[in-house]
């Protein structure tokens, strides 16, 4: 079993934005920027979370309403090399809180799950900018998933990290939620709703 997980680690610890990342796409749009200065971004509830399906409808999850596909352009600039991208990136207004979902290339069974975390957690100690926080295997509405919790180190800030997976059609599914420690007390029990409604269809 081959598991690609540098590059799983590593589509973690890119794919949130700083503060000073943030500003920059505020400036360098100028319709985001227009909404603003002209108050119509109105405030939104970030705990109302709705379903979607997701990977030819085998797999469910509640995601933020006010989350919508990343776009090209900025998926361009997060993964400029196209086979580090994740399948699926699920992110708000700025690009600054992240969910993305990849079903990799790499061959697993049900059995292989905690192989996978184990050798994840490994890579994670072995890295010195990284904090751990937990790490978890348990299932979730029928299927066995690994949770792992950690910090990781951006630029200007740090990033809280929360990655999932599991096996789906013979393959390892990984996703992420992440987000600026600044903005945790706000996002983590929302991200831990997200985990919690993972349903894999078929």
């Amino acid at each position: 079993m081959k598991i690609c997980l540098i590059i799983s680690i590593v589509l973690i610890t890119v794919c949130c934005k700083s503060e000073n990342e943030k500003d920059a796409t505020i400036k360098g749009n100028p319709e985001i920027k227009k909404e603003i200065q002209s108050n119509k971004i109105a405030p939104t509830d970030k705990s109302e979370l709705y379903y979607i399906t997701l990977l030819n409808e085998a797999l469910k999850v509640q995601i933020p309403r006010e989350f919508k596909i990343m776009d090209s352009e900025m998926l361009n600039l997060k993964y400029p090399i196209t086979a580090k991208r994740p399948t699926i990136v699920y992110t708000d207004s700025i690009g600054q809180i992240n969910v993305a979902f990849n079903h990799t290339k790499d061959n697993i069974s049900v059995a292989d799950v905690t192989k996978v975390q184990e050798s994840i957690l490994n890579q994670l100690k072995q890295a010195p900018a990284i904090t751990l926080i937990s790490s978890d295997y348990r299932g979730i509405n029928g299927r066995e998933f690994f949770i792992i919790k950690f910090y990781s180190p951006a630029v200007d800030a740090q990033i809280y990290n929360l990655m999932f997976g599991t096996e789906l059609n013979g393959r390892l599914l990984m996703g992420t939620f992440n987000c600026t420690v600044n903005h945790l007390q706000e996002w983590e029990p929302i991200a831990d709703k997200i985990v919690n409604s993972l349903e894999v269809l078929k």
